[in-house]
């Protein structure tokens, strides 16, 4: 098996970008097709009945469009302008492309309530907490409620955006991409 099978049958786009960067190789793309042809055809009949955690790793949320970190407290969602205790955030990845954002420190899940408004809960097993993550680059995501078309955004002011906000400029699309910085 050559360099280029592995990694397409690999599920990690971490080792990818680590490897095309050491290299100056671009395997993106090959491996987005892959994925598309492979995963997408049956994600939406996902059930998150389980919610069994694959995987974690602990990272800062940086928004695009300003430095602004996501920050997640005991009640509230929030947004700070240096990196604190508080926007250290654990990422459980629970199926393909499927995650659940919670606070290292308050220990809390992010949620989408009724209204799309973002909200802080005990317990993450609920499919409101449930969110798509898109990989923009190796390191810009954008992430996506897993059961209505909300997204995660910071606005400019540095407050947090709801999430059924319809965006029609570029410039506006860009409060839904954040850096992540690994811890």
């Amino acid at each position: 098996m050559d360099v280029k099978e592995i990694f397409i049958s690999f599920v990690g786009f971490y080792i990818v970008n680590t490897y095309s960067e050491k290299n100056k190789i671009d395997y993106g793309d090959l491996i987005k097709e892959h994925w598309e042809k492979t995963y997408w055809t049956n994600l939406d009949n996902f059930n998150c009945v389980d919610n069994k955690i694959v995987s974690e790793k602990s990272v800062r949320l940086r928004s695009f469009n300003g430095n602004k970190f996501l920050q997640i407290s005991k009640n509230k969602v929030r947004v700070s302008n240096i990196p604190l205790q508080n926007t250290n955030i654990t990422i459980e990845t629970i199926g393909h492309d499927l995650i659940r954002i919670k606070g290292c420190k308050a220990n809390r899940y992010i949620c989408f309530n009724e209204k799309s408004k973002l909200i802080v809960q005990e317990n993450g097993d609920h499919d409101n907490c449930v969110f798509e993550e898109k990989f923009i680059t190796s390191n810009i995501v954008c992430y996506k409620s897993k059961f209505k078309d909300w997204y995660l955004g910071i606005k400019d002011n540095g407050k947090i955006q709801r999430g059924n906000r319809i965006l029609y400029s570029s410039k506006e699309r860009e409060t839904r991409l954040f850096f992540i910085e690994f811890i």
